[in-house]
């Protein structure tokens, strides 16, 4: 039972944008730059975290010769140079963001990438300025899955965590939303339908099944 909402705050990346292959591209291309052989298996155990925790997954293993900050900027900057091609809305997505837009609710993002990816996400999205608060991981000093970039979501946008919904692709992005004391939708991508998500309050396999008049 989710109930009546103030806001909505969506997960960006996998959630609204089916980016998380270009986001596996940018980290293969980089990596190998440095000599590091990233494979698939390994990218998806980085799903639903951020690309400063993957980089120190990765330099653990074996060392780069180069900083996080070094690392991440140039993953943002390969993102935001094949973003347009390559990272679309997923289906429903945009539809969804604008039917709560005319219904007057109240809309942000948490996520987990670095603003300059967040903000080419939501261009790629092209909904008009509906999601008015934008929290990327630049943002806080603690990724998901601690709650600090829902709470801070809520705070932009004026609701509280108790009032809010969070719309989520990753087991990680709802247990931060959960901590954050928020009600969560879990609409999974195909790259992490695998994973439990019984802590949602609803899971979806389309955006399409949540009627949104029930909550607002």
């Amino acid at each position: 039972m989710i109930g009546t909402i103030s806001g909505v705050v969506w997960d960006v990346d996998g959630t609204l944008i089916d980016s998380e292959p270009l986001h596996a591209e940018a980290m293969v291309t980089v990596a190998a730059r440095y000599g590091y052989r990233l494979s698939q298996e390994e990218f998806d155990t980085f799903l639903g975290i951020g690309a400063a925790d993957a980089f120190a997954h990765m330099a653990a293993r074996r060392p780069f010769p180069i900083d996080t900050k070094t690392f991440t900027d140039l993953l943002s900057a390969y993102f935001v140079a094949h973003a347009r091609a390559k990272a679309p809305p997923r289906p429903g997505a945009r539809a969804a963001v604008l039917a709560l837009q005319a219904a007057g609710v109240t809309q942000g993002c948490a996520s987990n990438s670095e603003r300059a990816v967040v903000e080419v996400n939501i261009a790629n999205l092209d909904v008009d300025g509906a999601i008015t608060a934008r929290v990327s991981r630049d943002d806080v000093c603690h990724g998901k899955p601690d709650p600090e970039i829902y709470r801070t979501a809520c705070a932009r946008l004026g609701v509280s965590p108790g009032d809010a919904l969070a719309v989520e692709d990753t087991a990680t992005g709802v247990a931060a939303a959960k901590a954050a004391g928020m009600r969560v939708i879990a609409w999974p991508s195909a790259q992490t339908a695998h994973m439990d998500f019984s802590a949602a309050d609803m899971c979806v396999t389309r955006i399409e099944m949540v009627d949104w008049k029930e909550y607002v």
